[in-house]
């Protein structure tokens, strides 16, 4: 089959392709080349070396005009590094927002003494501190960070939340995004929606620790000042372990490079956006066929995603077992 390249198409087409805003939503064009390829990992260096740079027209997402937001963190702070300038153009727009923290946050190793519960105290009011900012209610899965399982009980509660407030958008790390418990978040999405039906809406995968496919983007060079104190909320982290604060305004400088060309200082968030049922469709089609592959290796994560998987639909990874998608010429 014959190539053709993005940057061949007339400009006009690629901004139909790549509407946010198109009758079908965000429109999935990698999503079927994505399809023939049976590694993950290879997906990931595929991505790592942004070869989608010189072909990819991202568009500026219309934040100011969406009526309500559910931001999914994995831990305390991914929503302010990956989504937090959005956030503060959503509520200086009257949005309403609503931020759930899947982990308790706790970790360990030398630089992390104290007791988890403190640890977990001090997160906790971290975080509150970034929602007030945020203007955003602030909810808690509390599984445990240092060894997550989810129950079916903690998928249940996380229907429930999503169910209630019926988001336009919801946000959420996009779906290879980095480290292994980022891709919670997209794996309860699926059982969510394939156990209880979740309601339409788009879903907005943002950056925390590796580039995305951005068909998306949110300048907020107008609120990046608020956005660096928000950063700064997080002390437990930029203190003893790095400085976040410090290396989101870098990479959300940096980001600017899929904008168009000025010669003056901005910030951008970018995101990988879908509709939720293409979302859907593209977390089966990258992460059950090996879920070590898919969580990096970790074996005890992996073991526990795939027993909630199967408490909750049971027979579903059956199918995947002992397959590959083929590979198939013309990638």
């Amino acid at each position: 089959m014959k190539k053709i390249r993005l940057s061949r198409l007339p400009n006009a087409f690629l901004n139909k392709v790549l509407s946010v805003r198109s009758e079908r939503g965000p429109y999935r064009f990698l999503v079927r080349d994505w399809g023939r390829v049976s590694d993950i990992q290879l997906i990931e260096q595929m991505m790592a070396s942004e070869f989608c740079r010189l072909d990819l027209h991202a568009l500026p997402l219309p934040v100011k005009s969406v009526k309500s937001f559910l931001l999914i963190a994995p831990h305390q702070d991914d929503e302010a590094i990956g989504a937090g300038g959005t956030m503060l153009l959503a509520k200086a727009a009257g949005a309403k927002s609503t931020v759930l923290y899947l982990t308790d946050g706790v970790q360990g190793g030398r630089k992390f003494p104290d007791p988890a519960e403190v640890q977990a105290r001090t997160r906790h009011n971290e975080a509150a501190e970034a929602c007030a900012m945020m203007g955003a209610e602030m909810l808690e899965l509390g599984i445990n960070n240092m060894v997550p399982a989810p129950t079916p009980k903690d998928l249940e509660r996380f229907y429930r939340i999503i169910f209630e407030r019926k988001p336009q958008v919801i946000l959420t790390p996009w779906v290879l995004d980095n480290p292994a418990k980022h891709r919670i978040s997209s794996h309860m999405l699926y059982l969510a929606d394939r156990k209880f039906g979740l309601p339409d809406c788009e879903v907005w995968g943002y950056q925390v620790h590796n580039t995305p496919y951005p068909n998306g983007y949110v300048e907020f060079t107008e609120v990046a000042e608020e956005k660096r104190r928000m950063l700064q909320c997080f002390r437990s982290q930029n203190e003893a372990y790095i400085r976040y604060d410090h290396l989101a305004m870098g990479m959300a400088a940096w980001n600017t490079r899929f904008m168009p060309n000025a010669p003056v200082a901005r910030y951008a968030e970018l995101f990988f956006t879908l509709p939720l049922r293409e979302k859907v469709k593209l977390v089966e089609q990258l992460y059950f066929h090996d879920l070590v592959q898919t969580y990096q290796g970790d074996r005890t994560l992996a073991h526990a995603m795939a027993t909630l998987h199967s408490q909750v639909l049971i027979g579903d990874l059956e199918k995947y077992a002992g397959k590959r998608r083929p590979q198939r010429a013309g990638f």
